[in-house]
């Protein structure tokens, strides 16, 4: 009988290159590498501003290109691992013990009978014991069965022969029956129940021999000498990336400058609600051929509408359309805001003569009195959009 194997382990080298690379396991990376950098895409950029002041308007425009740059990289590394790896080595098989057998052990016997009664149906016993159940004909010319199995019926031949065999069962095995070592009897006869065969009992056929079974039970075991051993594995990996960039240039600004128009207005009235001097035009309307003031004298030569006509005022001097008559307009658009240069070029030159001679003696006042009120200031810019 051999036992389990029995296994000695032994560390072999294992721990020793574990602690050994301890700080190399994992990857240990080389640095970043550019493999590429280039332009992969462009776009502009334009913003404009509008700068008015007296005699001109300055409308700037401004460009600037926006370059989105791509830049490949890679890297390469070292991976270390530690694998473990088991040698077995075999010292063969030793002798752990001996003992007495104290019951047969399985075993297959093959039997052979003659003389027995023609066509007589028997029956096997083992020490006293049916064992038909562990029986088997040796073929259909020892059974009714034509094809003989475990337990088939066991009928002897028309010459009285006989031929089976017959299996021990496992002592091991719960259940089955167990015969002690020595010498057994094997009885096949008639009797089912394994009576005496005689000119008394009746007239049957029976035979029997003894069966000897002795000796050791010698268990045997192997022994196998394990040893862990460590197998370090290192191998290169590589990594890539990509990542974008904007590049955005400077700002290239290309200035349109445009000359307001200039004419030639009278002073505005000294204020609204003062009393009138006497010296002066207190207030302007047309006349046959110019602008007149309340005293009759002549302001200016020309025609309003026109807005190439300059117009002198008392002093003789110029005055700038951008000055003179942009007080409320400026004030409700703002100075940055182009539309009230719509509403100056509306009033020079579509206004009725009327409403631009209004506008002339009361809009810097009126200018003035609007500056804190931003509620009359939004009816005023509605009616100037309309």
């Amino acid at each position: 009988e051999v036992g389990p194997i029995l296994v000695v382990n032994r560390n072999g080298d294992y721990d020793a290159v574990a602690a050994k690379e301890r700080n190399n396991l994992g990857t240990i990376w080389n640095s970043w590498q550019t493999s590429w950098s280039g332009v992969v895409s462009t776009r502009g950029e334009t913003q404009s501003r509008v700068t008015s002041k007296d005699e001109a308007t300055v409308t700037s425009t401004g460009t600037r290109s926006i370059n989105t740059v791509r830049t490949d990289k890679s890297r390469t590394g070292v991976t270390t691992s530690i694998s473990l790896r088991v040698d077995r080595e075999s010292q063969g098989l030793r002798t752990v013990s001996k003992a007495a057998i104290p019951f047969m052990r399985s075993k297959t016997i093959t039997f052979t009978g003659e003389n027995f009664k023609p066509k007589t149906r028997v029956y096997v016993f083992f020490n006293k014991t049916d064992v038909n159940a562990f029986v088997t004909p040796s073929s259909s010319d020892f059974s009714s069965d034509s094809s003989p199995i475990l337990n088939s019926p066991l009928i002897t031949t028309s010459t009285g022969k006989i031929s089976g065999t017959f299996t021990i069962p496992d002592a091991k095995v719960g259940g089955n029956p167990r015969f002690p070592t020595g010498e057994v009897l094997l009885t096949i006869t008639s009797s089912s129940t394994n009576g005496r065969i005689g000119q008394d009992s009746g007239i049957g056929t029976s035979g029997a021999e003894t069966y000897s079974a002795s000796g050791l039970l010698e268990t045997q075991q192997e022994t196998i000498i394990a040893t862990r051993r460590a197998i370090v594995n290192r191998k290169t990996t590589e990594q890539s990336t990509s990542s974008n960039s904007e590049n955005v240039g400077k700002w290239n600004w290309v200035d349109k400058v445009e000359q307001n128009r200039r004419r030639n207005w009278p002073d505005p009235d000294p204020g609204i609600g003062e009393s009138e001097p006497t010296h002066g035009p207190s207030y302007v309307a047309p006349g046959k051929d110019g602008y007149v003031d309340s005293s009759g004298g002549d302001v200016g030569v020309g025609d309003p509408g026109d807005p190439g006509a300059g117009y002198g005022g008392p002093g003789g001097g110029e005055v700038s359309i951008g000055t003179a008559l942009c007080w409320v307009a400026r004030k409700v658009y703002g100075e940055d805001n182009e539309k009230w240069i719509i509403y100056r070029e509306w009033m020079t030159t579509q206004a009725p003569k009327w409403f631009l001679n209004l506008y002339i003696k009361y809009g810097e006042r009126f200018a003035e009195w609007i500056d804190d009120k931003p509620f009359v200031q939004k009816i005023i810019r509605k009616w100037m959009d309309k």
